[in-house]
Order: C-alpha cells, then structure tokens, then sequence
C-alpha cells in the first residue's frame, strides 16, 4: 500500500492531541475527513491503530509501532526539506 504523508501526519496529530477532532484541524482536514483517513489507514494495515473511547482516542500497542515508524518518515522528509532549503531560488541546485 502506498503511504500517504497526510495519513502519517494525522497519525501522528492523532496520538499528540488524543481527538480526532483536534488532528483533523491541525492537519486542516474536516472531521468527517480525517475519520475516513484513519479508517482506510487502519484497514489498509489489518489492525486497529486506536481504541475508541468517549474522551477520545488512545493508541493501541500496532498504533504505538505505526506512530514510531511515521515519526522516522516525517523527521526523515523535515530533514530533506532543511538540507535542501540553501539551494532553493538558485539555478536547479547547481
């Protein structure tokens, strides 16, 4: 399956903040949205990300490795965009 970012982003948004509420509006996505996402990413996977409480939500052991592995990918992209960011506005990076 491929991965998308906003997926990871919300995962993570999801674990930080506890409601899906709160990630969806961080990752400017409607509610609705942001439930869709988290349904298709926990099926896609064949596990269950989050346990559904009415507080809110709260990783379930799979969701704790999801998390740590999304944490890589997004530090991994945050660091390409640092070290790629002097050579913005030249010619091509030459």
């Amino acid at each position: 399956m491929p991965y998308d970012l906003v997926d990871l982003k919300l995962l993570a948004a999801i674990a930080q903040h506890g409601t899906l509420k709160e990630a969806a509006a961080q990752n400017c996505l409607a509610s609705s949205s942001a439930s869709q996402r988290l349904n298709k990413l926990e099926s896609a996977l064949g596990v269950a990300l989050f346990v559904r409480h009415r507080r809110g939500l709260e990783l379930t052991s799979a969701g704790k490795v999801a998390l740590h592995h999304a944490g890589i990918v997004l530090n991994t992209i945050s660091q390409i965009e640092d070290e790629i960011s002097p050579y913005t506005g030249t010619d091509y990076g030459h």
